[in-house]
């Protein structure tokens, strides 16, 4: 019989944290056929060692799978990997340094089952290794409610802004046709809204299902220019593929949300390089305004939103659901940069 879930983890360098992540699958409660992949990517630091010993005790698993690649080429390529492994009904995403919450996996499938959605989507906690845990929950989703996944949704998943892997559980079918950008940083912001686009109905349930840990040395927290210009290409290279995925034409209910979102992007790229001194703000400025001048053409082609009104920007504060403090951060980082030079 085919498993009703993959489960999908990518693995670099992170053996401190594969004990815990294991036992967390393995103490999971279920009635349902699942598998766990995971993908050893290259990793120098004993962590195939770790799989090859606690896999092994993974007992509630119908299926355990260790695929080892002999160089690094990226969480992308690794998670592409599992993909075209899994032969569930549907795939999960975990990163290899979180793990899952008790009890939790049984209700997923229960969801999945009852609901049948091609995508499900569902919360995790912000984990910090002190045990300080924040329940991060879709604001804008109603809970327990098979949607159609319509340009309104889609505009609701944009304002959301919750571009995690972990946090979708989408058909395989799906999930095999539309993979991870690779050769990038920051691919989830440009694979998952693409992923999600394709599917036809959408079901939240509101259910802390990962402890998402909080790392400084991960790579989304690394403030130098080279990550700061990625983040900024990502958001970009999403503009592009949502023009192209409607026929140039972006839906009417889409262009200020997605407008919000190029807005926020730029001002914690331009917040974050200021907390680096070895960032030359001046050439990172003019990339960024460069990026967000094209992101413009796309959103706001009538060119409605007059980004040199600070007055303007502040009326659009709910529609663009950007706070009154960050569009004053963007209006002065955005049109007097040139301050911190």
């Amino acid at each position: 019989n085919r498993p009703l879930i993959s489960i999908v983890v990518p693995v670099f360098n992170v053996a401190e944290f594969l004990k815990e992540l294991i036992l967390s699958i393995q103490n999971q409660e279920v009635d349902f056929e699942y598998e766990v992949i995971f993908v050893d990517d290259g990793s120098s630091d004993g962590s195939r060692f770790v799989l090859q010993q606690f896999t092994k005790k993974m007992y509630r698993a119908s299926n355990v799978k260790i695929i080892s690649k002999e160089k690094n080429a990226g969480i992308a390529e690794a998670r592409n990997t599992g993909i075209a492994a899994a032969n569930g009904q549907y795939i999960m995403h975990l990163d290899s340094d979180d793990f899952l919450v008790d009890n939790t996996l049984y209700l997923i499938g229960a969801a999945l089952q009852d609901q049948q959605p091609d995508c499900l989507a569902v919360d995790g906690n912000m984990w910090w290794w002190y045990n300080s845990i924040w329940h991060q929950k879709c604001e804008l989703f109603p809970p327990k409610k098979l949607l159609a996944l319509n340009t309104d949704v889609m505009a609701m998943y944009i304002r959301e802004e919750k571009f995690y892997a972990w946090k979708y559980i989408v058909k395989a079918e799906i999930a095999k046709q539309h993979l991870f950008y690779t050769g990038r940083v920051f691919e989830d912001v440009t694979t998952l809204p693409m992923l999600i686009i394709h599917c036809e109905t959408l079901y939240y349930y509101p259910l802390a299902v990962i402890n998402y840990r909080q790392r400084e040395g991960s790579t989304s927290k690394k403030r130098d220019f080279k990550n700061l210009a990625a983040m900024s290409d990502a958001t970009h290279l999403l503009m592009q593929e949502l023009q192209q995925h409607y026929q140039d034409e972006l839906p009417q209910e889409m262009r200020l949300p997605c407008a919000g979102f190029c807005i926020k992007q730029f001002v914690w790229c331009c917040l974050d390089a200021l907390k680096n001194s070895e960032v030359n703000y001046k050439q990172l400025h003019h990339y960024l305004k460069d990026n967000f001048i094209k992101n413009t053409k796309i959103f706001d082609k009538e060119k409605r939103i007059k980004f040199s009104s600070l007055r303007t920007l502040k009326s659009l504060e709910k529609e663009l659901n950007v706070r009154k403090l960050d569009i004053y951060k963007f209006y002065f980082s955005y049109h007097y940069g040139w301050l911190y030079f």
